[in-house]
């Protein structure tokens, strides 16, 4: 095992394997036992389950916030900027309407103040432009996000059906358990993740908690999509298809 383990440093979800020995049955010989010496009992993994768990967390709350910081810095630089912002064009137009108010008989001035609203009208239209590709590259995000977590459920699922094959977790190829683990991880990358294990080391997987809707069970792995309404852009609706039948859990971005 120690070779095994040096061997695979480097290897990405690879848990450190342990080897237990147990001792042999001692040979009668001459009215006398003889030891025999010892034989390898298992291989387990050097695995802590809470400290698991609350990898899978700390991933999950820095998934979830880092897309939020990022799109937002990415609105308020918009927002705030002198060359596609509101705030210079605001305050451009509002002067040369002040000045326009003062002597509303120039032709100068009017003509200032409808060139100035003229470029203020095109700043809306550029903002609402760029605007409408953050929305769209956020929906696209949302729908390679939830057929990740689809794709990793399935996967999920196989790795059960192995497992369910063996009674004891404790019996499980080590390499099996660190496939299911390295899931959850990639799971816990793109949502939070409640995780209960099974006594063979299947897993069931619920989003959030305890009671959320279930992502990988014992029967059934669920299909997730979105849709998104036109009139409402800061809504989304992600359906999770559990038997066939879409079931709607809306979420505000």
């Amino acid at each position: 095992e120690t070779g095994n383990n040096i061997a695979n440093l480097n290897t990405e979800g690879y848990t450190r394997q342990v080897s237990e020995s147990a001792q042999k049955i001692p040979i009668l010989q001459g009215g006398m036992y003889m030891g025999d010496g010892a034989r390898l009992a298992s291989v387990t993994r050097a695995f802590n389950e809470f400290k698991e768990s609350n990898l899978r967390n700390s991933s999950s709350d820095l998934a979830t916030q880092d897309p939020m910081i990022q799109y937002a810095d990415r609105i308020v630089d918009i927002m705030g900027s002198k060359t596609s912002g509101l705030s210079s064009a605001l305050d451009t137009f509002f002067a040369a309407a002040r000045d326009l108010s003062a002597d509303p008989g120039s032709t100068t001035l009017r003509n200032v103040y409808l060139r100035d609203a003229d470029g203020l009208s095109v700043r809306f239209r550029e903002l609402a432009g760029q605007l409408t590709i953050i929305e769209n590259e956020t929906q696209s995000s949302i729908n390679v996000q939830l057929e990740a977590l689809t794709e990793l459920g399935a996967q999920l699922f196989n790795v059960n059906q192995l497992l369910e094959r063996t009674v004891s977790g404790n019996q499980q190829p080590p390499a099996l358990l660190d496939q299911r683990d390295t899931l959850l991880r990639d799971m816990a990358e793109i949502a939070k993740i409640n995780v209960s294990q099974n006594p063979s080391g299947s897993v069931d997987v619920r989003l959030d908690s305890a009671t959320g809707t279930f992502v990988v069970e014992s029967l059934r792995a669920t299909v997730f999509t979105a849709t998104f309404d036109a009139a409402q852009p800061g809504q989304t609706e992600i359906l999770a298809n559990v038997y066939g039948t879409p079931v709607s859990y809306t979420h505000l971005r």
